[in-house]
């Protein structure tokens, strides 16, 4: 498996189509672990992942557990449901003109972050180099604003004229927690690094809005992760034909999408 897919990362034509999937609930389902253990037991990620593979043959792994770790880290509250993943149920910035005001965040600190880590590093000790080990990094730096500010209001600063700087100013903030978690992956060993920015796509912003503001974040991100040698992938919900010509100018090294 890590032989088919890093052919298919240098543009070369593997035996078969790798499969990696997005699978951490069905995953940890079909093992009988909850959500809530799953969040805070890396025996019980890697476990399920290990399980994964030796049921159905993937020739790679995707380690995830929700799309709010960095939000927590950064101040946003979270709920915890015991059979679902955790999510936000409130924001951090409500002014964002405060946005000088946020506090430095340092991701080697928070322990959710550490079970992420912990668990690639079990996955990487098991398959070695036989099964490859791809390390979601949870929000892109767009994505992780619209959380810390709020989706509602972050649609409506996107709009707003006299907003730039500041939500620049978000946007730098978040790009330093983004590139904080590629690099401690990158340490715990994946072989690939990853980020959602599951707002950007022209489901939800203009594609004009998406170059402005996502896309010069985006590009920063993949520029960290190959400045650790190692090949990135990005994820943009929805139908992105629209902004499929910029995602690929972002330097990704392969993309996610949707349909």
């Amino acid at each position: 498996g890590y032989e088919r897919i890093t052919a298919a990362l240098r543009g070369e034509w593997p035996d078969k189509v790798p499969v990696m999937l997005h699978n951490f609930q069905m995953a940890a389902r079909e093992s009988g672990i909850t959500m809530d253990r799953f969040r805070r037991d890396p025996h019980a990620i890697a476990g399920a992942f290990i399980a994964s593979v030796e049921r159905y043959g993937y020739d790679g792994v995707l380690v995830d557990v929700d799309t709010v770790t960095l939000a927590e880290a950064a101040g946003v509250p979270v709920d915890c449901p015991e059979h679902q993943p955790a999510r936000a149920c409130g924001v951090r910035l409500k002014d964002l003109r405060r946005v000088r005001d946020l506090s430095p965040v340092d991701l080697s600190a928070s322990p959710r972050v550490q079970v992420w880590l912990e668990a690639t590093q079990l996955l990487k000790r098991h398959f070695g180099t036989e099964i490859f080990v791809r390390g979601n990094c949870d929000q892109s730096p767009f994505t992780l604003a619209a959380l810390v500010r709020g989706i509602d209001d972050w649609m409506t600063d996107l709009l707003d004229p006299l907003a730039g700087e500041n939500i620049h100013a978000l946007l730098d903030y978040c790009t330093g927690i983004t590139t904080q978690f590629l690099g401690l992956m990158a340490t715990a060993g994946a072989d690939m690094l990853s980020n959602g920015d599951s707002t950007a796509g022209p489901d939800l912003v203009s594609p004009a809005l998406y170059r402005q503001f996502a896309f010069p974040y985006e590009q920063r991100v993949v520029t960290a992760a190959h400045t650790r040698q190692l090949p990135y992938a990005l994820h943009i919900c929805g139908n992105t034909d629209l902004i499929l010509e910029p995602m690929l100018a972002t330097g990704a090294d392969a993309l996610e999408l949707d349909y």
